[in-house]
């Protein structure tokens, strides 16, 4: 048993690249992905909210006008 060399390989049919991180189960994976979805969402949410308050940080439209707002 001290001898034997184990080695690792990649089933033939195992999805790869983007794909592979989009259909995964592996708990850690799924975690990466739930912390990178949160701080991406928290950006968008941090920009749009810059937006409105430069939107009413003066008056008259500034940024976006009316229908936009």
């Amino acid at each position: 048993m001290a001898g034997e060399v184990v080695t690792a390989y990649r089933h033939r049919n195992a999805p790869i690249g983007v794909f592979r991180w989009l259909t995964t189960t592996n708990h850690h994976e799924i975690g990466i992905l739930y912390l990178a979805n949160s701080f991406f969402f928290f950006l968008i949410a941090g920009v749009l909210a810059l937006l409105m308050r430069t939107e009413l940080a003066y008056p008259g439209p500034t940024i976006m006008d009316a229908n936009t707002y």
